[in-house]
């Protein structure tokens, strides 16, 4: 899994967002989009550029992205850990093609699987990150002129392999835990599935997609997996923020806060329109 899907699509993405960190690419066309939207409080290039990027292309480039800004001097140590848990989460790639259509079979759910995964933790991380009372950058750093060197190129490239390499080895401790925890000799398959998902979200879901279950109890309990992410996810968001005084347990809390609200918002939309 992780040399056929995690590389491909995370590698370049770590690369990337890397270089156009270092290089200030961000800043100019960011700060144009911050001026046509409404409110004030944490509107800052530096705040909505990992909350995007994190967003769109998933687990765990928002924390990559937090823990770059934070080593840049842009982001205070609480602002971090809450900006993390906020833009840290599974793609709409993942969401739509491995969890709609490959596991669920449904297209139809795909627009209730939007809603419920990211609604909870941008409503949640909204007031959340409102309720930073320090300020929420260490300086401020004035825009310098974008550019890109070799230089940076070339820590980017080793900053991306270096990542990976993380995600790699928890990808094989939680895969070593799931399979244990599938082999226990419990006569109830669909808690074994549950408890999987709590490990490792991917396998997780596949079990519960393949249960006897009903749709909407699959359903529910596929939402609620993905929006906590698994502990798997949870250490390597730990591994990634090292460099910061990343506050481990309100990211826990957090996930589960949005776990509980992606569960709850699953159920009040399946019976209102399936």
């Amino acid at each position: 899994m992780w040399y056929k899907s995690v590389v491909p699509t995370l590698l370049p993405f770590c690369m990337i967002s890397y270089i156009i960190i270092q290089s200030n690419l961000y800043h100019s066309v960011f700060q144009k989009i911050l001026k046509v939207l409404p409110g004030q409080g944490q509107r800052r290039p530096e705040v909505l550029y990992p909350l995007c990027l994190g967003l769109i292309c998933g687990f765990p480039i928002g924390a990559k992205l937090t823990g770059d800004m934070y080593a840049l001097g842009h982001l205070s140590g609480k602002a971090a850990t809450r900006l993390c848990a906020m833009s840290n989460h599974f793609g709409p790639a993942f969401v739509v093609n491995y969890i709609g259509l490959a596991q669920l079979h449904s297209p139809q759910a795909v627009p209730l699987l939007l809603v419920c995964i990211y609604a909870p933790p941008l409503i949640l991380g909204s007031i959340w990150m409102a309720g930073v009372r320090e300020p929420a950058f260490r300086h401020e750093k004035p825009a310098s002129r974008s550019q890109i060197n070799f230089k940076i190129i070339d820590a980017g490239i080793i900053n991306g392999f270096e990542t990976m390499l993380r995600i790699a080895g928890y990808i094989v401790i939680f895969s070593i835990l799931s399979g244990a925890l599938d082999q226990l000799p419990l006569s109830a398959p669909l808690f074994k599935a549950v408890g999987t998902g709590i490990l490792e979200v991917t396998t997780g879901s596949e079990a519960v997609a393949s249960s006897c279950a009903d749709f909407t109890r699959k359903l529910v309990l596929i939402c609620a997996m993905v929006s906590f992410g698994g502990f798997c996810g949870i250490f390597q968001t730990k591994a990634i923020m090292k460099n910061t005084p990343f506050r481990l347990s309100e990211y826990i809390l957090f996930k589960f806060l949005c776990s509980a609200g992606s569960a709850l918002l699953a159920v009040l939309l399946v019976y209102l329109f399936f």
